[in-house]
């Protein structure tokens, strides 16, 4: 496995993964084979480590990975550890508004959320306030599975709108407009 460097660290719900570069003088089929590791860490017939971090506790897990050829001739033992650390990072969201910046009472305002995350984004909401009306309360705007949303214009009035993304250790990022 010379040349072959995992990373050592992800975040907790990230996917890790590693992909083992090995090869046999005699070009031998290679078996790849956990020796020890976390819980759910497995390794494929092609050498490829994954190994779901969610719901794993912030720390360090040691991990002994084998390759052998089908003679059982073995390269030294493979050792590293992966820190997982928790996830502290809010997603980054984008919104889009279109019309922009007027629309006439009765239009359609479409809105498109779109947000990334070094882990993923579990969800977004969207809510507009109509700054016009004589109570003005946040009111949630349905989205479709591509971000989209849309409501109409109801009179006239400055229309404030808030888009919010979640990742899955509840962090939670925003764009207002």
């Amino acid at each position: 496995m010379r040349g072959s460097s995992p990373p050592r660290q992800a975040a907790v719900g990230q996917l890790y993964t590693y992909p083992v570069r090995a090869s046999d003088p005699d070009g031998d089929p290679l078996r790849y084979e956990v020796v020890s590791g976390p819980a759910g860490l497995t390794i494929d017939p092609l050498g490829r480590v994954s190994w779901p971090t969610a719901g794993v506790t912030p720390g360090s897990y040691a991990v002994q990975l084998r390759v052998s050829d089908s003679y059982g001739a073995a390269a030294p033992l493979h050792s590293y550890s992966i820190t997982v650390r928790a996830d502290t990072q809010p997603p980054a969201v984008q919104l889009t508004i279109a019309p922009y910046p007027t629309v006439p009472i009765g239009g359609t305002v479409y809105f498109q959320v779109t947000a990334t995350d070094n882990v993923g984004v579990s969800r977004q909401t969207l809510e507009v306030r109509f700054e016009g009306e004589t109570e003005p309360f946040w009111q949630p705007v349905a989205l479709n599975g591509s971000g989209l949303g849309q409501v109409t214009a109801r009179g006239l009035g400055l229309v404030r709108v808030r888009a919010r993304a979640y990742d899955t250790a509840n962090n939670q990022g925003e764009a207002l407009d």
